[in-house]
């Protein structure tokens, strides 16, 4: 099992952290490490920025792509690795559907807190 944390995402992280960011790993990876898998996806939830502070920082390492800005998604892809970065978020369903709701960027929440709100 590897589950090293690839250099260019501790570098990124380590820079993050500077400015005043906290960074868990969320999602598939977490799954993957607790099979005894390899991490194969990286999405790294950011806690203390801004989803503009998080992009500018992002930028120092290559070029975000803001594909998921409404869900405060950000995707890096560096050394051949795509890294998903995210914002903490609340869901707010406003009707039925998969489109039918508001999405409020938090990053304050405690990762406590945006647990229980999920995604």
């Amino acid at each position: 099992m590897n589950s090293e944390i690839p250099e260019a995402l501790q570098i990124i992280v380590d820079a993050l952290f500077a400015a005043g960011g906290r960074c868990l790993l969320a999602g598939g990876g977490v799954i993957d490490h607790t099979l005894g898998l390899e991490i194969k996806d990286w999405d790294i939830e950011v806690y203390n920025l801004s989803y503009q502070r998080l992009t500018e920082i992002l930028e120092l390492f290559g070029t975000p792509n803001l594909v998921g800005k409404s869900f405060g998604v950000i995707k890096l892809r560096v050394n051949f690795i795509e890294f998903d970065f995210s914002i903490p978020r609340k869901d707010n369903r406003i009707g039925k559907g998969h489109r039918a709701f508001t999405v409020d960027l938090l990053p304050d929440l405690t990762p406590a807190e945006a647990a229980r709100f999920g995604k």
